[in-house]
């Protein structure tokens, strides 16, 4: 999974698809993917998706790094 604000799928979405599925624990990430405040560019998200991750966004707004890894982990690890 990549955190990316300009990703088309929120993180909302991904765990409410995730949780939707049989079997949620084995259909969440395994791996967190996220940049410095800087972002990460198209090539690098481009080359992460063309290897099985998911783009999401927590929306618009550039957002602190310290502050995504708590909000997604927390979200995450409640699964």
């Amino acid at each position: 999974m990549i955190a990316h604000p300009y990703a088309s799928q929120s993180w909302k979405t991904y765990l409410e698809l995730a949780k939707s599925k049989s079997s949620a624990k084995s259909a969440m990430t395994k791996v967190l993917c996220i940049c410095a405040e800087g972002g990460w560019i198209d090539y690098e998200v481009d080359l992460l998706c063309k290897h099985g991750c998911t783009s999401v966004s927590l929306g618009e707004r550039i957002i602190r790094t310290e502050t995504v890894v708590n909000v997604l982990l927390a979200q995450w690890l409640e699964k």
